[in-house]
């Protein structure tokens, strides 16, 4: 109502406002194989709107934290375990993603022979082909690196140093790095070497 010199006028229009928020996705990372049982940091995306949580029907799993996006979750079974990132805000429907996390604990072998007999004469990664950018460095039992492959395969490693030299029998120690696992670390005992 207006009022004015002593005039009062009232007109009503219905005015509709509408609000329109993004909608509501979850995206819980990609899917990807661990080859150690060291903690996996998560790669959610945190959510925009609302509050998310992580849940899982392997109990045995730990989150440091269920509410954030990128919580460390340790103590993974080998094989499958499904992590599911629910998100809720408000009255919304609950939207939520999966990803998969494969442990596949294989154990690498400590040893090898590369005598030329045809039996355990290379040294192996179970899997390495399937880690990016990995990495194989091995060492002496003084540090001096022997020996260095940028993507290392199964092909594997022959005893042969940098040098183009067959390495004396003794122990040694690799380290196998790369993108989306922990480093491994241990030893390796080459044996009757030609």
């Amino acid at each position: 109502m207006v009022t004015a010199n002593g005039i009062t006028c009232s007109d009503f229009q219905e005015l509709k406002c509408f609000f329109e928020i993004d909608t509501i996705t979850a995206f819980a990372g990609n899917d990807t194989t661990l080859y150690t049982t060291a903690p996996l940091k998560l790669q959610a995306r945190k959510p925009y709107y609302g509050n998310g949580i992580w849940q899982s029907a392997n109990e045995s799993l730990y989150f440091d934290d269920v509410n954030s996006p990128n919580s460390n979750v340790s103590n993974f079974l080998k094989g499958e375990s499904t992590l599911t990132w629910k998100i809720q805000f408000s009255y919304c429907p609950t939207v939520s993603d999966n990803v998969l996390v494969y442990l596949n604990k294989s154990t690498n072998i400590t040893g090898f022979s590369p005598n030329g007999d045809g039996i355990n004469d290379v040294f192996r990664i179970r899997n390495a082909e399937q880690v990016p950018n990995n990495k194989l460095v091995v060492f002496d039992s003084r540090g001096k690196l022997v020996y260095s492959k940028d993507n290392f395969n199964n092909k594997g490693w022959d005893g042969i140093s940098l040098e183009g030299k067959v390495l004396t029998s003794g122990t040694y120690y690799y380290v196998f790095s790369g993108d989306d696992i922990t480093t491994i670390s241990d030893y390796l005992v080459i044996k009757g070497a030609k």
